[in-house]
């Protein structure tokens, strides 16, 4: 699996909610070019996002995200556990 990037944002409007947004891929090669799987995110991964927001170094809000197998080229998102209030995943 390949982290690839991480972006965090103010919301607009609301600058005490925040907007996190992740890109990765499984793995890719570089000859042949492209993805090794068909599906973007592993089915058997749990995405985790740690969230330290008083400065302790101690994760205050987690964010967690499974993947469904891929069906006919798209994949469900499921919240697995999240500790942050109105955490929405939009996939």
């Amino acid at each position: 699996m390949d982290f690839t990037d991480l972006y965090a944002f103010p919301k607009p409007g609301d600058p005490g909610r925040s907007i996190l947004i992740m890109n990765c891929h499984p793995s890719a090669t570089i000859d042949p070019p492209g993805p090794t799987t068909a599906e973007p995110f592993a089915p058997a991964a749990l995405y985790e996002l740690r969230i330290d927001t008083n400065g302790d170094a101690v994760a205050d809000i987690t964010c967690q995200v499974r993947f469904s197998s891929s069906n006919d080229g798209g994949q469900t998102a499921t919240s697995a556990d999240s500790t942050a209030p109105g955490f929405a995943a939009a996939w």
